[in-house]
């Protein structure tokens, strides 16, 4: 019998790897300070996702941002440009962060976010390893490698780096939470099962990692824990509408129709507005 994929962060019209480099991100943590990657990798990637493009100019061909910014200011500048999704220009703001504090480690790992979601592995491998360089390493340069390695299906190295990250953080829950989707990506469910129970025991606010507990214990056929573990991400099914639709699934697969259908009842008179669901399409961190 064919298993069913962890849906908050797979989906089976996309290949396993995908499902790997887009879970679990979204919010990025400060960590020690590190040195900026050779040039060529600057060079290398600023075609592709505008690296070294120049601050936007007003109508008359003056800056509006005045030439000589700190590095916390240009930090702070792309971090609004991110919220407002115009990642080129962060992209380029952030590299002037960088030449202005080349020790500045959590901008690395922005920067190797933002390459991740864009779906370019390499280049975020290029910063999360630049990272792990240097002195003193975080947990944090280690996760980011292991999203890069996972993302380009890599997946052996991809649990290595994570096993390094908990060596430097025994309670980083995302490592663990990786782990788990690694694991039930090899179909090694008892496995993933561990690890997500470890992941929710340090992070139990994360709707995601009830839902992944739930998706596993369906791998696993273990349909009443299946049930329990979607019911434990109750207080934000609303904004996460995949829990309550991964809850009616197992619900039916236990035989409790029922039960499904007053769910799905309850679900259809409560259904978010369409600008709330195109926000819910899948979890991060």
């Amino acid at each position: 019998m064919r298993r069913p994929p962890i849906t908050v962060v797979m989906n089976s019209r996309r290949h396993p790897a995908w499902y790997l480099a887009m879970a679990l991100t979204g919010v990025v943590c400060g960590c020690a300070g590190q040195a900026p990657p050779p040039r060529s990798h600057h060079d290398a990637t600023a075609g592709r996702i505008g690296v070294g493009a120049e601050s936007p100019k007003s109508e008359n061909g003056f800056s509006p941002v005045p030439p000589l910014l700190t590095a916390d200011e240009y930090e702070h500048l792309a971090d609004r440009s991110v919220a407002g999704r115009n990642l080129t220009v962060a992209m380029a703001q952030y590299e002037k962060a960088l030449r202005l504090d080349p020790g500045r480690a959590r901008v690395r790992e922005k920067r190797g976010i933002l390459f991740l979601e864009r779906g370019l592995a390499e280049d975020a491998l290029l910063e999360f390893r630049a990272m792990a360089d240097q002195t003193p390493i975080s947990a944090a340069a280690f996760d980011g490698e292991g999203r890069a390695l996972a993302s380009l299906g890599r997946l052996e190295d991809a649990q290595k780096a994570f096993r390094r990250a908990l060596t430097l953080n025994p309670q980083d829950w995302r490592a663990y939470a990786w782990l788990g989707i690694v694991a039930y990506v090899q179909e090694r469910y008892p496995d993933a099962l561990a690890a997500f129970q470890t992941a929710y025991s340090i992070k139990p606010e994360h709707p995601a990692l009830a839902n992944n507990l739930g998706q596993t214990y369906v791998a696993l056929r273990r349909y009443d824990d299946a049930i329990a573990s979607f019911r434990l991400g109750d207080p934000y099914a609303q904004d996460h509408p995949r829990l309550t639709k991964n809850l009616i699934g197992a619900l039916t697969l236990a035989g409790q129709h029922d039960a499904a259908e007053q769910v799905r009842r309850h679900q259809d008179h409560d259904v978010p507005t369409k600008a709330q669901h195109s926000q819910n399409t899948r979890f991060s961190e």
